[in-house]
């Protein structure tokens, strides 16, 4: 039997799982509410249940994440002002700014990326190429080829951050870890094994080889070593939580996507900002994306004491982003 058939309690979240399907008991002042959410059969993409009608009005769903983001962030007290100079200095090193279109980006690896990159390539001052078909990825991952918060003044951060269109694209937590995961570890990433892999294998594994090469770390021990990790802001990009990396409590972010429906809402926010007629096919690329049986088979790995250590450890991205599915 998978180690799935278990019901996890945790301060947030109640989560039960039965047979294929993932469900989860969602706990917030008293309320209990059961989601379900299924598989596509080829990829990581949720079939959220949103309605038609509600397709055609975005400002219903912003509005819902909006609220969501507002709440959870209701205990933070910190602003773009508050944070240190070297909490902005982080911060500014990973917002693209476009000043033609006046839009901020908080960039994040392996959260739809190499699409926005190549979007505001596209519609930034180094683009060459005639149509978004034709920006290649390497090109616009390029940092050369953008224009960065952290170019600019104190001054002029402050007054992009007051006034231009700012967002964010989120991804539920496990998924984004399985993915980082899967493209750094279980696809030999030399870079990965020499910087991490050698001592999570010397750390948590049950008789190291005296010498670990680090190419191949174990799911488990990979979790393990993220949950271990109590300095937040200094984890690496890959994994740490995303409200520490791109603050979305002080920045309070204008427009707020989710990966697992990327491309719908790419277009609307393209939509709403009139720039639908120049980029009119949002570029998609799926190399970042995980198979269900991928999730299912490092997921299995885990046992329920650790599960309920990383959902404690993403607690705040969970909630941040609306994140009320275990996928």
């Amino acid at each position: 039997a998978s180690r799935f058939q278990f019901i996890i309690v945790t301060a947030r979240v109640k989560l039960l799982s039965l047979g294929n399907r993932l469900y989860l008991l969602s706990v917030f002042g008293g309320r209990n509410l059961m989601y379900e959410n299924n598989y596509d059969s080829e990829n990581e993409t949720s079939r959220h249940k949103i309605s038609q009608a509600d397709r055609h009005n975005y400002s219903i769903v912003q509005k819902s994440r909006q609220i969501e983001m507002e709440s959870s962030c209701a205990d933070s007290n910190s602003t773009w002002d508050s944070l240190t100079d070297e909490q902005r200095t982080a911060l500014g090193q990973r917002i693209v700014v476009n000043d033609q279109h006046q839009m901020l980006y908080c960039m994040v690896p392996l959260i739809a990326t190499s699409s926005w990159m190549k979007v505001l390539y596209f519609l930034g001052e180094h683009n060459t190429a005639e149509s978004i078909s034709k920006v290649s990825a390497s090109v616009a991952q390029q940092k050369t080829n953008h224009v960065w918060l952290s170019s600019f003044s104190q001054e002029e951060q402050k007054k992009r951050i007051d006034t231009y269109l700012k967002f964010i694209v989120g991804r539920h937590p496990f998924l984004r870890i399985i993915a980082v995961y899967k493209t750094k570890f279980d696809i030999k990433n030399e870079v990965f094994q020499r910087g991490y892999g050698r001592n999570i294998v010397k750390k948590y594994r049950h008789n190291p080889p005296p010498n670990p090469v680090g190419d191949d770390v174990k799911f488990s021990e990979f979790v393990q070593y993220l949950v271990d990790d109590e300095n937040m802001e200094k984890m690496n990009e890959h994994w740490q939580p995303l409200y520490t990396l791109c603050r979305p409590c002080e920045l309070q972010y204008d427009y707020i996507l989710h990966h697992e429906t990327v491309k719908e809402d790419a277009m609307e926010l393209l939509n709403e900002t009139s720039l639908d007629t120049v980029i009119p096919d949002f570029p998609v690329d799926n190399w970042d994306q995980v198979k269900a049986e991928y999730v299912r088979s490092t997921m299995d790995q885990l046992n329920p004491a650790l599960i309920g250590r990383l959902v404690q450890k993403y607690d705040k991205d969970l909630a941040i982003f609306s994140y009320s599915t275990l996928y």
